[in-house]
């Protein structure tokens, strides 16, 4: 079930396109590793939020995200998203029930697409722009 809701979650749902940050809550969770690795596939810049930092080294060094932020221990997540997403967040995929954040609306373009996802449906969809 959780590449099923990975794969339409970001594939039909957000539509990630090259080049686009995607950022990813609980990140090495099983649906939200699945959705970094497609959206690698779909040459993304993919960046995991996730805690403690032995998985933040496990997004990176194994999963192959290009950056990762230590959920609990950054005071200034705002601070954290501006150095790991310079040019904002396009799509935000969160599973864990954070949300989606007003740090990463702040730095959103236009096109932004966030999700909030639930018990494998959709919960929360927001478009900007």
């Amino acid at each position: 079930m959780e590449g099923l809701t990975s794969y339409f979650g970001l594939l039909d749902i957000a539509q990630p396109k090259q080049d686009e940050t995607v950022v990813v809550s609980g990140a090495v969770d099983a649906v939200e590793s699945i959705v970094g690795e497609i959206a690698k596939i779909q040459h993304c810049r993919v960046r995991g939020i996730a805690e403690p930092d032995k998985k933040i080294k496990y997004l990176i060094d194994e999963l192959g995200f290009d950056a990762a932020i230590l959920y609990r221990t950054s005071h200034d997540l705002k601070e954290m998203l501006a150095k790991a997403c310079p040019n904002g967040v396009d799509i935000s995929f969160d599973t864990v029930g954070w949300g989606i954040s007003d740090e990463e609306l702040e730095t959103a373009p236009e096109s932004f697409i966030g999700m909030s996802v639930g018990k494998n449906i959709v919960k929360q969809l927001v478009y900007v722009g």
